[in-house]
């Protein structure tokens, strides 16, 4: 009879142990999620944050490539404009070397000319000497920033001209 009482017994205790740890085996599963449910709102904040910062950046991106895209452009303008220039003085240095070697030619007849006992009444020509040219304003003075100039100041560049400062409107 105690051996029956101690079974009993026995097989109560542990029902009543099984039944505790199937409560703590269901306490905790119910903690693991509600951690698990914490950390994925967590993901989920921040992932949202991740694409935000994501589209802003490629927003900024598409703003920087169209800026390339627009200095790109203005480069070259700015370069077929250069090549222009460039050629442009090519062709006034080649006018100009032609006009001195006609006026060497020019001088040499007159010099021909007067050489013979031709009766050549020679005319005073003014020549621009070094200090004429350096009594001329430099292009630097003329275009300073925001003071571009204006008719009134080509009389400066003219030899022997001088800047009449009170007869100078502005347009």
């Amino acid at each position: 009879m105690a051996g029956v009482i101690a079974a009993a017994l026995l097989w109560r205790q542990v029902r009543a142990e099984q039944h505790r740890r199937s409560r703590e085996a269901a306490d905790h599963a119910v903690s693991h999620g509600e951690a698990l449910s914490t950390e994925r709102a967590q993901h989920v904040s921040v992932l949202s944050t991740m694409e935000s910062y994501n589209s802003e950046a490629a927003g900024k991106v598409r703003t920087l490539h169209e800026q390339i895209d627009e200095l790109r452009s203005e480069l070259s303008t700015q370069q077929q404009q250069l090549s222009q220039l460039r050629g442009d003085n090519a062709s006034l240095a080649a006018t100009i070397a032609q006009l001195r070697t006609e006026l060497s030619a020019r001088e040499a007849e007159v010099r021909a000319l007067t050489e013979d006992d031709a009766e050549l009444l020679a005319l005073p020509r003014r020549v621009a000497t070094r200090s004429d040219w350096d009594a001329l304003p430099k292009a630097e003075d003329i275009w300073a920033e925001g003071d571009y100039p204006t008719v009134v100041d080509l009389q400066t560049l003219a030899l022997g001209g001088e800047e009449h400062h009170e007869e100078r409107r502005q347009a």
